[in-house]
């Protein structure tokens, strides 16, 4: 046999040999110490077979009779086929006998962290015939969950895991893409709430629905907002298609807002009066329109924030009083200030109005 002939037949076995290197490794034998030896043994008869062919190489150079290297190919052809069909049936022969194996999880009881990593990505056994039994709230399992059908008409197998991929990993990048969503739909919330605080400006008219007429300002403002912004316009089809429930557009919601903005902003006057000591209280005392009296609580102090110092007045919140005597409204303020962490003894100056 020529070398030409000779690397030709040598690159036909590597190229099978390739083309089955790993179908082995994906079933996973249960004795590491086989495999060891198989792939051993398949090395040695590679060896082997190299050898014999350098042999047959060098015998046929000096051969002045180049007319047999026909045959020597025709029978290098034949024992080409003949590996090729042992190691075909030595490969199925594994295969259905770690069948039973994967399937039956009586027999993983001594099993590494590669045949772990392989029965998770492999999943459990599927059987399309099978009909699962019902539990105490009369549910089961459907065949129908298998697959999913995409929005183009594709189906998707549920369980094509791609390599180095947990199970959840595709569930994780969805709920990371949802919570930024969600993230992005407050922030605007909050501005638009912050916004119609800040101008003393109504929130809500005598209709609470989207796209409808006396709806109020701040749905007005979150229509305006979807014209421009792919946030909110998502936020807006998601609850017109019912995709969603949660709109965080209520009135619930605005007065939670409202109510946490306030806090934030009573929170850094009080930072103000405490750095300046020393303050002085107003009480005035108007009934509203429930026919119950509400004092409301201003004070006074030295606002040492900017470049100069000023007096400033700040209105600090409403308390519904049920006694509207000299002693009922001290012991209101006395119960506001400790509420608050002021002294009652840093105050200077009182004034009421009732």
């Amino acid at each position: 046999m020529s070398g030409y002939q000779k690397i030709k037949r040598k690159l036909r076995i590597e190229s099978l040999i390739q083309s089955q290197a790993g179908d082995i490794g994906n079933y996973f034998t249960p004795s590491i110490a086989e495999s060891k030896n198989v792939a051993e043994n398949l090395m040695n008869e590679e060896e082997c077979i190299e050898l014999n062919d350098e042999e047959e190489v060098l015998e046929s150079v000096n051969m002045d009779e180049m007319g047999n290297n026909e045959g020597v190919l025709e029978n290098s052809n034949i024992e080409e086929s003949n590996f090729s069909e042992k190691n075909d049936e030595k490969v199925q022969h594994e295969i259905l006998s770690q069948l039973t194996f994967f399937d039956d999880p009586g027999k993983w009881d001594s099993i590494d962290q590669k045949m772990i990593d392989f029965l998770v990505e492999r999943g459990p056994k599927r059987d399309a015939r099978t009909l699962f039994p019902k539990d105490s709230t009369n549910r089961h399992f459907n065949v129908l969950h298998y697959k999913r059908i995409l929005p183009n008409g594709e189906e998707n197998d549920r369980r094509c895991l791609q390599k180095n991929q947990t199970i959840d990993a595709k569930a994780q990048v969805h709920l990371n893409k949802e919570k930024e969503h969600w993230k992005l739909v407050l922030h605007r919330i909050i501005s638009i709430v912050q916004t119609l605080a800040k101008n003393n400006l109504a929130f809500r008219g005598s209709c609470e629905k989207l796209y409808v007429e006396n709806n109020g300002l701040f749905l007005l403002m979150v229509e305006m907002i979807a014209e421009f912004d792919p946030i909110m316009k998502e936020h807006l089809r998601r609850i017109k298609d019912h995709e969603t429930y949660t709109t965080y557009l209520g009135k619930k919601i605005q007065n939670e807002l409202i109510q946490m903005l306030a806090d934030e902003v009573r929170k850094k006057l009080l930072e103000k009066v405490k750095k300046a000591k020393y303050f002085s209280i107003i009480l005035d005392c108007t009934p509203y329109i429930s026919h119950k009296e509400q004092m409301s609580l201003a004070i006074r102090c030295l606002d040492e924030s900017g470049n100069s110092t000023k007096v400033k007045e700040y209105w600090i919140e409403f308390i519904e009083v049920d006694d509207t005597t000299g002693l009922g409204l001290f012991m209101h303020l006395k119960d506001s200030l400790i509420n608050l962490g002021l002294d009652i003894d840093d105050i200077r100056v009182q004034g009421y109005d009732n």
